[in-house]
């Protein structure tokens, strides 16, 4: 697999490249190293750094090498290890003419394209990687962030480093670079046909890359589980925020009060911290919004997949932390994504019965739910949605006023869950659900539903 992260200066591609491939198993090409490591040659040799011919031969003539020794990088010219040489400032402040210069940059592609075919992958990361170094890539980032954030970033590195520089230094020479990177001739900055830009002014590193992972098993999923989306792509410039999710948690919290009078009860029960995976009924449409709104940490969702495709929500919703499903197949793809998310330490909202109740009762339960607890190694907590049944059935085409309440569960150990068989983790969870629903119901003064002899049992 080769994937290419492009974008401006101080936008974070060589620390999210270099977190994706530690993620993925692959090895990260620091092709910014590799200019680097010809401008500091040049310089020792002195030469015209405005001559191209000159610039041409050093890189030819260059013993280039890019070492990694126990997942660290190491820079190798002409037998000697220049890793910390080639971040000298003098080095930094020259390697723009090297970057410009048509023979260098053809001398360099060549080795990058030949260390990715050596290792048989890689994360690269530059400036022309998705363009024209790897126009073929299998996926292609485009990362940017607002020049104020980026230049921010780079003042705390330097000061950080013990170096006096001042930040609206930092800014001017950032703008000036973006003007001179998209202004060249050779290898221009560009956004690469096809790649999904991501805007990490407000993402951490880490974030940052897992996020573009999340990004590449969903694109896997779309390829190779899903058949009917084959082809398919997630909306570029989309992606989960933590800013956007608060608003329309805030925005949810404030409307559900007013037109359904919402109420969560049990919320001793909700885990703080760590992987968690919530086991909800599904009666309307509302469901998510209303785990969204009850659960004090950012929750990440299954959305059948064709609600992708509807302009507009589609985006929404990934922007919302959803991702697709295929319903009513066994999506390998979709369930190695929520085993992600949780194993990262989220947690990961499944409404098992698939599809919302015909009669407000709690249905059978898909067995990929034991299977996703047990094999994250989460907890695992049950919940129970009520009044959204009678406010939107699946027959009605609109909500209706009225209450709709939450109540967590008591929690299921992964301890506990490992120690039960697949059908006996299923039934356990419906049977939790089922004496919730029960419990709940009469606490509110509802009528009770009949499930026979299925288990109507309470709380204790």
């Amino acid at each position: 697999m080769i994937i290419t992260i492009d974008g401006p200066a101080g936008s974070g591609k060589s620390t999210a490249a270099k977190a994706l491939a530690r993620r993925l198993g692959l090895r990260f090409l620091d092709t910014g190293a590799m200019y680097r490591a010809i401008t500091l040659r040049a310089l020792k040799l002195g030469l015209d750094l405005a001559s191209e011919p000159a610039l041409a031969r050093c890189a030819a003539q260059a013993d280039l090498h890019l070492d990694y020794e126990e997942g660290n990088l190491k820079v190798r010219l002409d037998g000697q290890d220049v890793t910390d040489d080639i971040r000298r400032p003098e080095v930094t402040d020259q390697s723009h003419f090297i970057a410009a210069a048509p023979g260098v940059r053809a001398v360099l592609v060549r080795l990058q394209r030949q260390i990715a075919q050596e290792l048989g992958g890689v994360v690269s990361e530059g400036r022309d990687q998705g363009s024209v170094v790897f126009p073929d890539a299998d996926v292609k980032f485009y990362l940017v962030a607002q020049p104020q954030e980026r230049a921010r970033r780079r003042y705390e590195e330097l000061r950080a480093a013990g170096q006096e520089v001042r930040y609206e230094d930092i800014l001017e020479a950032i703008t000036t670079r973006d003007r001179r990177d998209r202004q060249r001739a050779v290898g221009p900055l560009v956004k690469p046909a096809g790649a999904i830009e991501v805007d990490n002014t407000h993402l951490a590193p880490q974030e940052t890359a897992a996020l573009m992972a999340a990004q590449i098993e969903m694109m896997q999923a779309t390829s190779y589980s899903n058949p009917h989306l084959r082809g398919w792509r997630l909306p570029p410039s989309v992606a989960p925020t933590p800013h956007l999710y608060r608003f329309f948690r805030r925005l949810f919290q404030v409307v559900f009060a007013a037109v359904w009078q919402t109420r969560i009860f049990n919320r001793r029960y909700e885990p703080t911290t760590g992987p968690v995976v919530y086991i909800c009924n599904h009666q309307s449409f509302l469901d998510p919004i209303l785990m969204s709104m009850a659960l004090r940490r950012p929750m990440n969702y299954m959305a059948r997949d064709t609600l992708f495709r509807v302009p507009g929500f589609g985006r929404l919703i990934w922007a919302l932390n959803a991702f697709p499903v295929h319903r009513g197949t066994a999506d390998t793809g979709a369930l190695k994504e929520a085993l992600r998310r949780v194993q990262a330490g989220g947690q990961v909202v499944v409404f098992a019965e698939g599809t919302r109740t015909r009669d407000g009762r709690i249905g059978s339960l898909l067995p990929g739910v034991a299977l996703l607890a047990r094999r994250a190694r989460a907890i695992t907590v049950p919940v129970v949605v009520d009044g959204a049944f009678e406010c939107w059935p699946r027959w009605q085409p609109l909500p209706l006023p009225g209450h709709i309440v939450v109540q967590y569960g008591r929690p299921i150990l992964a301890e506990e869950a490992g120690q039960m068989s697949a059908d006996e983790f299923v039934a356990r969870v419906r049977g939790d659900l089922i004496a919730l629903q029960a419990a709940l119901r009469r606490r509110l003064g509802r009528p009770p539903l009949e499930y026979g002899n299925s288990a109507d049992r309470e709380e204790n």
